[in-house]
């Protein structure tokens, strides 16, 4: 999970907005950990949880967090079931930013030498490599009893390519459990840019991965059954306004990009619309945003 936490990618419905490159999200990678103990943190232990209730990881042969990001689901699923999981369960972090990747390496290297030797004894168990979602080279077919996939499919070109993919390489009767979004109070915060420069567009949630109804059909489409979708409800925490108003405009690459083609004056606009958006929802500081994540789970 990377800032498709926070912000949605490039689509092809909306020609002027930046699509962001692995490189971006490199450079996003060591601060942005930060962030991910933030809005997702209640989403990503309800998508655990429920997987585990669709298929338990005491049965689990191997499980694949795919666009892995830091490695938020990762850490859950070996902090709430690495007691579970048979000696034999392998886990590959996957993802197309080598500087995500990095940051699970560097997670795995702090609990090997942590002291916790349960602990220690599955993250030796976790593999990281560089993939694509839409294309997993080297995932043998039907190899994996779990795909886990935190706020990825919908930031893709074509998201069915994802779930074609997570289908091929799940063994029968295994799961994929992924989210994305329905609408966040921080993405309002970023659509202030209109105000300011009509002519750039941030991008815009794909409507088939941010409706209940739609994004089942979507699995549907794809082959999977058993389909559950669930909202669940999610915060995002600040120290102060301006603090998460700098971070969201200066260090997202989708809004790094488009500040770029903006002269020093319009982005001071637009961090002051922004930021007045920001206490319009919540008007303390310290204090928290609003959010609807959507969960969906399906089995091959």
């Amino acid at each position: 999970m990377h800032s498709n936490e926070l912000l949605p990618s490039d689509h092809l419905s909306n020609p002027r907005s930046p699509i962001a490159k692995g490189d971006d999200w490199n450079k996003l990678a060591e601060e942005y950990k930060k962030f991910s103990s933030g809005p997702g943190t209640a989403a990503v232990k309800v998508l655990v949880e429920r997987t585990n209730e669709h298929l338990p990881f005491a049965n689990a042969t191997a499980i694949l967090d795919d666009g892995c990001g830091p490695g938020p689901i990762t850490a859950r699923i070996v902090d709430a079931h690495g007691h579970e999981l048979p000696p034999t369960c392998s886990i590959l972090a996957a993802d197309f930013s080598e500087g995500m990747v990095a940051q699970v390496d560097a997670s795995k290297n702090e609990a090997l030498s942590s002291g916790d030797a349960a602990k220690a004894e599955v993250w030796k168990r976790v593999e990281t490599q560089v993939l694509d979602a839409m294309d997993l080279k080297g995932v043998p077919d039907d190899s994996k009893s779990h795909v886990m996939a935190g706020w990825v499919f919908f930031m893709t070109q074509d998201p069915q390519k994802c779930l074609s993919e997570s289908l091929r390489v799940l063994s029968p009767g295994g799961v994929l459990a992924c989210t994305s979004w329905e609408g966040s109070e921080w993405l309002s915060l970023m659509g202030t840019l209109d105000e300011v420069r009509d002519d750039l567009k941030l991008p815009t949630l794909p409507e088939k991965w941010s409706n209940v109804e739609l994004l089942e059909k979507e699995f549907e489409i794809a082959g999977f059954k058993d389909i559950a979708v669930e909202r669940v409800p999610v915060q995002m925490q600040y120290e102060k306004h301006e603090t998460l108003v700098e971070f969201l405009i200066e260090k997202l690459p989708h809004a790094v990009a488009l500040k770029s083609q903006m002269t020093d004056d319009e982005v001071k606009r637009w961090k002051e619309l922004a930021t007045a958006k920001c206490k319009e929802f919540n008007a303390e500081a310290p204090g928290s945003l609003s959010g609807w994540s959507l969960m969906a789970i399906g089995r091959k």
